[in-house]
């Protein structure tokens, strides 16, 4: 190989190579923190959930006990 292709080849190299990573990614302990948010929002809104089944089956329980009682008039 010749000096001018020599230079050529050595001069486009760098190129074909990845580029180096010199830092790491800066806001990398922040996943653990938002995961950590999600999951308190998760367990906040399992918690609104279960409230509204209290209710609703309060509801439910009180018109069963309604329904019980027109059947006991009617008797």
């Amino acid at each position: 190989m010749d000096k001018a292709k020599e230079l050529r080849a050595h001069s486009f190299a760098p190129a074909i190579e990845p580029p180096v990573v010199s830092h790491t990614i800066s806001n990398a302990d922040v996943a653990p923190a938002e995961y950590l948010e999600l999951e308190n929002e998760i367990e906040k809104a399992k918690a609104e959930v279960a409230k509204w089944e209290a209710i609703m089956d309060e509801r439910a329980a009180a018109e069963a006990a309604i329904d019980a009682e027109k059947e006991k008039k009617k008797d």
